[in-house]
């Protein structure tokens, strides 16, 4: 709706509204006539099942992603990257402002507005860029290092697997457009 105020007189106003929409929303009945045209089960009792085992293998593969972040962060307090590697760093902190820079450029904004924005200086800026790199380095380098002492190797199947799911799940048709993203 459009709402338009007029002062009359001091502690006196008048409001014109004007209602674009009327939006109702029905709530369907719950039946076997939902569950055939909402499922592909016939049943209430087939479609609850369903539901509650969709439920439980959610709650579930949450659980297990929930163990998995808390393990490596555990991993990550215990592990101490002595020196990293001054290329890959570079590269990290390039890429992170080119997103920052994509991410200004989509509201109209200048990079330095844009971290202006944020409730930053430019110095806070480069200094949160330099630690936020050397995090994701010292990710990397760790999974590399865990790799390397557990002799875990990708095969080119399980590699071209991996991908095929990543890009399905971006919506990319390529690694090219992945990249991109």
């Amino acid at each position: 709706f459009v709402v338009q105020k007029e002062e009359k007189t001091p502690g006196e106003v008048i409001f014109e509204v004007e209602l674009l929409a009327i939006v109702n929303t029905e709530v369907p009945k719950y039946d076997e006539n939902f569950v055939k045209e909402n499922s592909n089960v016939k049943t209430i009792d087939a479609y609850e099942e369903l539901v509650k085992k969709e439920l439980k293998e959610q709650k579930e593969l949450a659980a297990k992603n929930s163990a998995k972040d808390e393990l490596w962060m555990l991993i990550m307090e215990g592990s101490k990257v002595e020196k990293y590697p001054e290329d890959i760093l570079e590269k990290v902190k390039k890429e992170n402002k080119e997103m920052d820079i994509y991410y200004a450029n989509q509201y109209g904004m200048s990079i330095e507005d844009f971290v202006a924005a944020s409730g930053m200086t430019m110095e806070e800026y480069e200094q949160e860029q330099v630690a936020y790199s050397e995090a994701m380095v010292a990710q990397e380098l760790v999974m590399y290092s865990i790799a390397e002492i557990e002799n875990i190797t990708v095969s080119s199947s399980e590699y071209d697997k991996a991908l095929k799911e990543l890009l399905a799940g971006q919506g990319a048709p390529d690694e090219a457009t992945l990249k991109e993203l």
